[in-house]
């Protein structure tokens, strides 16, 4: 395959041979024109954590045009997740987007790079990672006031404290334990 970025001429020599005898060798050169060819993705895969902020950038893609020309770049369809800047390449998270590996663990959008004469489209692909969002309940120790004589319960409120004394106090008093 000729390619004019790789080589632009090919020089030949040629002898003609007729079955009887070789004529004279001749000296024939090739030279390769430009064509114009569209821009090439240099990747199309990226990776994202779930709890990245909305608005952030998510990928930047870039595409390289053989001839050096300016690369624009455009969505196929609107998205309702990402956003495009067509003069950079950045994809971010649209405003009041969240991701959620639970839900989506990665995203697809066509993609077309344009050098203002040729085009290349590319599903771009947006791998959402796993975040631990569970936040863990804290522990609590259960206790049990010494002599409770009850099968104990979490922790003790100043009020349920209070409230447990007044009827000992009655349960003893009606027992004629304290006066």
């Amino acid at each position: 395959m000729l390619d004019y970025e790789s080589v632009i001429q090919y020089k030949l020599t040629i002898t003609g041979y007729d079955g009887y005898q070789y004529g004279e060798a001749a000296s024939v050169t090739i030279t390769v024109e430009d064509a114009d060819e569209a821009p090439v993705f240099t990747s199309t895969s990226f990776s994202v954590a779930e709890d990245v902020a909305a608005g952030s950038v998510v990928a930047e893609l870039q595409a390289v045009d053989p001839e050096g020309q300016e690369v624009t770049y455009s969505l196929a369809e609107a998205s309702t997740v990402f956003e495009l800047n067509s003069d950079t390449g950045e994809i971010s998270l649209l405003d009041g987007v969240t991701l959620d590996y639970e839900t989506a663990t990665s995203h697809s959008l066509e993609i077309t790079a344009s050098d203002g004469e040729k085009t290349q489209t590319e599903t771009v692909v947006i791998s959402v990672t796993d975040v631990n969002d569970t936040t863990p309940a804290p522990t609590t120790t259960p206790t049990t006031p010494a002599n409770s004589g009850g099968g104990g319960s979490i922790g003790w409120s100043v009020l349920g404290l209070l409230a447990l004394l007044i009827s000992r106090k009655t349960a003893w008093q009606a027992e004629g334990k304290v006066t």
